[in-house]
């Protein structure tokens, strides 16, 4: 459930946003990275995913 709370919702709302320049998933490695440092599930970090985000 968790994982369709955040995950899916976040990956949902770039494939809807996203285009084909920028592209249509989240940074998924970046995601993977940050929960494994404890990184907070906030709108930031959101931010920082989606496709076409300044690093």
């Amino acid at each position: 459930a968790l994982n369709m709370m955040n995950e899916a919702r976040t990956g949902f709302r770039a494939f809807n946003e996203g285009t084909k320049e920028t592209g249509r998933e989240i940074d998924f490695v970046k995601l993977r990275q940050g929960l494994a440092k404890g990184t907070p599930w906030t709108e930031e970090l959101i931010e920082s995913l989606m496709p076409g985000a300044k690093e």
